[in-house]
């Protein structure tokens, strides 16, 4: 199967926006009147972005994000492939092909400051992922059926420090130091549509692909710098994050480091209410 797009989501044709966050913060304040002060509706980055702000000292936060993702179709290189060039592909042969990928996340977060410099982060997420696929017979290539496989349970724990680098009145740098803790599963198995019956059975019980898996199965460092900058009403940033793989994991391969780069911006309309955007 054409998997390794999927992992690396050159699949997404469909990144859906379907996510449905509830924000919940509480806060323990040392000096609490001038801090009050300085809370916004757009002090931090849009939902999707991780480790963007800090925190003052003593301050506690907790939030809940639900997102859903869904992949479609297949490419080779960066071109479209349909299942007919698909199963004339040869070296290797394909007769079990994905058509459509949905994963669910809900992420727990927590932070804390201990100091005015350093802010710890906790995240711990709950993956559902569904993959519908098409198989064919192996000797002639003529469609056999369709079926789905489903897994559900804990990805991996990420534990993160940020650490301030400079902190002024209009602009704020920050290091992300973070790693990855593999508590996600990376042996979960399914019900497969086998192109050849395999001792009378159709469907067999198999390893499912990379994607379909929980975890990488490595612990991973994932290192970063932030910047954010600020007016009255605007609000503006950046970040670099890289994801390092430090070994095999114990099924013997490693998924790919990554490098990913976001910027953003937000406007205030008033004291409830801010827009944003994120490139």
């Amino acid at each position: 199967m054409l998997l390794s797009n999927l992992q690396r989501f050159k699949l997404i044709t469909s990144l859906s926006p379907i996510i449905i966050t509830l924000l919940l913060c509480f806060s323990h304040i040392v000096n609490a009147a001038p801090h009050q002060a300085s809370h916004k509706m757009n002090q931090h980055a849009p939902i999707g972005v991780m480790g963007d702000h800090m925190h003052m000292k003593g301050e506690w936060m907790f939030s809940y994000r639900r997102m859903t993702m869904t992949m479609e179709d297949n490419i080779q290189g960066s071109d479209s492939i349909s299942n007919a060039n698909i199963l004339n592909l040869t070296n290797p042969s394909y007769r079990v092909i994905p058509s459509k990928m949905t994963t669910t996340m809900d992420m727990f977060g927590a932070m804390y400051a201990p100091s005015e410099k350093v802010t710890l982060m906790l995240m711990v997420n709950y993956l559902d992922k569904e993959m519908q696929s098409t198989t064919y017979n192996m000797m002639d290539s003529s469609f056999k059926g369709n079926f789905s496989t489903h897994v559900s349970g804990l990805g991996d724990t990420k534990l993160s420090a940020l650490y301030s680098l400079h902190k002024g009145s209009e602009n704020h740098f920050h290091l992300n130091l973070g790693i990855s803790i593999p508590t996600g599963d990376i042996d979960k198995t399914d019900e497969i549509l086998m192109p050849m019956s395999m001792m009378g059975q159709n469907l067999v019980n198999k390893r499912l692909p990379y994607p379909m898996q929980l975890g990488s199965g490595t612990y991973d460092l994932e290192p970063g710098i932030t910047y954010n900058g600020q007016s009255d009403w605007l609000k503006w940033g950046g970040q670099i994050k890289g994801v390092f793989r430090l070994s095999d994991n114990d099924e013997g391969y490693t998924l790919g480091d990554q490098v990913t780069a976001s910027s953003w911006a937000s406007y205030r309309v008033n004291p409830w209410l801010a827009t944003a955007v994120r490139l």
